[in-house]
């Protein structure tokens, strides 16, 4: 029986892989870590805003809702009566006792939609977009907030609206 002569893989070259091959494990690893800490950081910031909105609440001034019925402008007093800063993002309407499409308020403008805590917020809100004709009325207002449970709304009183003159009132549109 002859024997042959076996090579192996020559120790350079054999270092040169276990490099290459421990790089590529190292590669990979960073890039799952990576993944896996990014998705728990965001799970994370997305508990604490629900924590945060857990004790938020926000109170509308019913004694001095008032409505331009001719503008169509709704002016109202906001109370922010929870712990932390809260931002007003959409009010949804009735006219006539139907349900409108929501409208977006503007809150690229701090100082018009967010309300810090234990404080009040002056609005003027322009639902003329609600409206189809002339001869109908507000029933109902709806503040909505950034988080989804905090909301306040206002039903028209039995006696009307209070009414104002939006042209005299100097107030900034909440969105526009």
């Amino acid at each position: 029986m002859i024997f042959q002569k076996r090579k192996g893989v020559s120790p350079l070259i054999a270092a040169v892989l276990l490099i290459a091959f421990t790089m590529a494990v190292a590669a990979i690893l960073t890039a799952w870590i990576a993944g896996f800490t990014q998705e728990h950081k965001d799970k994370s910031e997305e508990f604490d805003r629900k924590i945060s909105c857990a004790y938020s609440n926000i109170e509308l001034d019913r004694d001095y809702a008032k409505w331009d019925h001719v503008n169509k402008i709704f002016y109202g007093f906001v109370s922010n009566t929870g712990v932390d800063a809260i931002t007003l993002t959409k009010v949804e309407t009735w006219v006539d006792g139907q349900k409108q499409l929501p409208i977006k308020l503007n809150i690229s403008s701090p100082t018009i939609t967010s309300v810090d805590k234990n404080e009040y917020l002056e609005i003027y809100v322009n639902l003329s977009s609600a409206f189809s004709s002339e001869g109908t009325d507000l029933s109902k207002i709806k503040f909505i907030t950034e988080c989804d449970p905090v909301f306040d709304s206002i039903t028209q009183p039995q006696g009307g609206w209070n009414s104002f003159d939006w042209t005299t009132s100097g107030g900034t549109l909440a969105n526009e």
